[in-house]
């Protein structure tokens, strides 16, 4: 038996093929979308993506709070670059998913 990547079967390729065929002579961008859903669905790229997504938010670190400075400048500039750079991170994320 024939191995298609990504932990695809026969049966999932078969699927795809049939779904463009049946739709591609109306619309042939309808066709490809149908085909390429049951591929990625087959395939489980989809849910590795999420559970990969997900991991990624357990590693942004924690906000410092606001008032976690003694008064000393330096301490109270690098929470404000800290939190900065986490809202990116987290933003990044979003924009991602």
């Amino acid at each position: 038996m024939k191995k298609y990547p990504h932990g695809l079967n026969l049966r999932a390729v078969c699927a795809a093929i049939d779904a463009f065929e049946a739709q591609q002579d109306d619309v042939p961008e309808a066709g490809m979308i149908a085909a390429f859903e049951i591929l990625l669905t087959a395939s489980g790229i989809v849910q590795r993506a999420e559970a990969a997504e997900a991991k990624l938010a357990e590693l942004v670190p924690d906000e410092k709070p606001a008032d976690s400075s003694d008064g000393n400048d330096t301490e109270a500039w690098f929470d404000e670059g800290w939190n900065a750079c986490r809202a990116v991170i987290l933003r990044n994320i979003e924009e991602a998913g």
